[in-house]
């Protein structure tokens, strides 16, 4: 997966460079300020998938549309979901590329590279179109049922959720993207406005997972699914940084957050309990990521905390190198306060964020009723804490009873 996040960053110095641009803030934005740095970490298809959409992305441009057209189609045959990313790019193609062979070409390339979890599907499902998840008892999963594979319809306020909350806020989480996004257009010679199809792939993908049947998704840090569209953005950055001085230095200091949110997700904790339908409470990322990291419990465990300090002083150089040739931009200054509003909204909402609950809950996933009836029954014993706190310790109390007699049945 840190594999993926090399050939990323190479494809963007590339595309930077054939610019005539810097491509260092592209670089240090997607490699150290975003959640593709944790996720670059772990068994996930998102990071080798944006790669390869942005591949994909890259060849169009220089009009290698059959490279392209292999590079897409493996990409959403990781996360099925890109192809409607695919399909932004194939119309955004020009005229001459529409022609009937070239899209039965694409249609069999893109079959091709479905086929092999397909064939999995129904050889392990039942069907070429059940996933695993389907069959999930859990609550959690019975919305894959409704709508299609668990899409219904947008909501305005699921895509405000997706932009500004410290659950799953991409600006929260990313700031930049702002800029970055901004740097997506431009104007021509004759003064026309020009969009990068990578802003209409952002908001088609925003619409898209306004509409997911489960507002939270998924128990880990950040915005994960949105992960694809993040290249572009990061590429549109160079862009905006290389328009003046001014917007070079605000490009940086708005990647700052960037890097210390990814640091957090890298070093502390990226797969956490982000309440799903069964779990009542939530729990802010931003509290359980810092105390897992001071705990010492996090992704680099083999280096230790001198890895993780050599880490975050390399990520600090390589950060600050990104202001020389800028110019002070106060109105960038005012990306700190919203920030700091938008996590103490958080905090002040949630009772989440106890150590013990999410450890309680961990413990509880692993069937480790006696150990997660403990940290439940302390963090019942805060005055805050709600009801169904001492409702999960009790239920672990009788569960821990059952494994207890069953054991000593044998």
């Amino acid at each position: 997966m840190s594999g993926s996040l090399l050939v990323l960053l190479l494809l963007l110095a590339r595309g930077a460079s054939a610019e005539v641009i810097d491509p260092l803030p592209a670089i240090v934005a997607s490699g150290l300020g975003s959640i593709l740095l944790p996720y670059s970490t772990v068994l996930y298809s998102h990071v080798p998938a944006a790669a390869l959409l942005f591949a994909g992305y890259s060849l169009q441009k220089e009009g290698r549309f059959r490279a392209s057209d292999a590079c897409c189609a493996l990409a959403s045959a990781m996360d099925y979901t890109v192809l409607l990313l695919y399909a932004v790019l194939v119309l955004c193609r020009p005229r001459v590329w529409w022609k009937p062979w070239n899209l039965l070409a694409a249609l069999f390339v893109t079959a091709s590279a479905f086929a092999p979890q397909m064939a999995y599907n129904a050889l392990c499902f039942g069907s070429p179109f059940r996933m695993g998840y389907s069959l999930e008892a859990n609550e959690a999963f019975a919305a894959l049922h409704s709508g299609f594979f668990g899409f219904t319809l947008p909501s305005a306020g699921q895509v405000l959720y997706l932009l500004f909350s410290p659950e799953r806020g991409l600006l929260f989480y990313m700031p930049w993207i702002a800029a970055g996004l901004a740097g997506l257009v431009s104007r021509t010679e004759d003064g026309r406005l020009r969009m990068d199809p990578g802003l209409v792939m952002t908001a088609v993908y925003l619409i898209l997972y306004s509409a997911l049947h489960t507002r939270t998704q998924g128990w880990a840090f950040g915005p994960r699914y949105l992960i694809p569209v993040v290249p572009f953005a990061a590429l549109g950055l160079s862009r905006f940084a290389a328009r003046s001085p001014r917007a070079g230095w605000a490009a940086a200091l708005l990647v700052v957050p960037g890097v210390v949110q990814a640091l957090l997700g890298l070093l502390g904790e990226i797969h956490m309990p982000v309440h799903p339908v069964e779990q009542a409470v939530p729990l802010p990322q931003l509290c359980i990521s810092l105390r897992m990291m001071l705990d010492g419990h996090h992704s680099m465990w083999i280096a230790g905390i001198p890895g993780a300090v050599l880490v975050t002083l390399g990520a600090a150089f390589v950060t600050a190198s990104l202001f020389r040739g800028g110019r002070f931009s106060l109105s960038a200054l005012l990306a700190a306060p919203v920030l700091v509003l938008l996590a103490l909204s958080s905090l002040s909402q949630d009772w989440g964020g106890r150590i013990d609950y999410y450890r309680g809950i961990l413990a509880e996933h692993r069937h480790e009723y006696v150990l997660a009836s403990r940290y439940f029954h302390s963090a019942a014993a805060d005055p805050e804490a709600p009801p169904v706190v001492l409702q999960r310790a009790e239920r672990c109390d009788s569960l821990a009873l059952v494994v207890m007699r069953l054991t000593e049945g044998k």
